[in-house]
């Protein structure tokens, strides 16, 4: 007899691509055994994207690891900063085998995905698990809390202060106040052989002026490429949101066919 907590634990640990089929198969087994409402509440289930998934198989697959990476991190909150190698340790060794789960699967192991893999990580060692998720039973990517993860990462990587012996019955002199530098002169126009032409008073030739003209093109070309960017990840979001959708418009649909088929064979029974 299949319960609803194995059906879930089989369902998130099934391949990617194979996440509807194994719903809906696990749901019909659910129906079969006579948990309706078990079989109504997996159908609502969506398919994570990609870098959960992976966390997902992460837990199943490296649990000692990732249990490790979860206590290390307790431990840092709780200021004991030698647990700081290990939990880098093991974040790397979880690195690793994401890379590894990501090519097995035919996806490829891209820096992007790894970052993503690597911050839900993070996010679950700053709050100490999968909560509200089920255990190895992601529906999303997480985010870790902005305060623990500025704790964890200050006390991993910042060695303990030690403040200087000073003398208190000493003056303590004012702050030096740091004169900012001077400005460069402002260019002004030249006028020769009917041209005008851009002169830097103060020393600074043609060569330097063509030089910041290059470095705001750059700064120019940078920014363009930022906005590309943007586009072109917002653009991937909604194509994740449509599908997420489609597959949330799909398990109602197959719901409705189960609760439409249980029904049928309860009236076929008071018959």
């Amino acid at each position: 007899m299949i319960r609803f907590d194995d059906a879930v634990s089989a369902l998130y640990r099934a391949p990617h691509a194979e996440f509807s089929a194994t719903r809906k198969r696990l749901a019909a087994e659910l129906a079969a055994e006579g948990d309706v409402t078990g079989a109504a509440r997996l159908v609502k289930l969506v398919r994570p994207p990609l870098s959960a998934w992976v966390v997902n198989q992460l837990w199943y697959q490296q649990r000692p690891t990732f249990e490790t990476l979860v206590d290390t991190a307790a431990r840092l909150r709780a200021g004991d900063s030698s647990a700081g190698t290990g939990q880098q340790n093991a974040m790397s060794k979880l690195r690793a085998h994401a890379a590894a789960i990501l090519a097995g699967s035919g996806h490829t192991a891209s820096e992007q995905a790894l970052k993503r893999v690597t911050t839900t990580l993070a996010a679950i060692a700053a709050t100490g698990g999968f909560s509200p998720d089920p255990d190895g039973a992601l529906s999303g990517d997480r985010d870790p809390p902005p305060a623990m993860t500025g704790e964890i990462t200050i006390r991993a990587n910042r060695a303990p202060t030690v403040e200087p012996e000073t003398d208190h019955d000493e003056p303590i002199p004012p702050p030096r106040r740091v004169q900012p530098p001077p400005r460069p002169p402002t260019p002004v126009p030249r006028i020769a052989n009917g041209r005008v032409h851009v002169h830097v008073q103060g020393g600074f030739d043609d060569d330097e002026v063509h030089t910041s003209v290059v470095t705001e093109a750059s700064l120019l070309e940078a920014a363009l490429l930022t906005a590309r960017q943007t586009i072109a990840a917002n653009e991937r979001e909604r194509e994740q949101l449509a599908r997420r959708l489609s597959e949330v418009e799909q398990a109602i649909s197959q719901a409705r066919t189960i609760v439409a088929d249980v029904e049928a064979r309860l009236r076929r029974r008071s018959d």
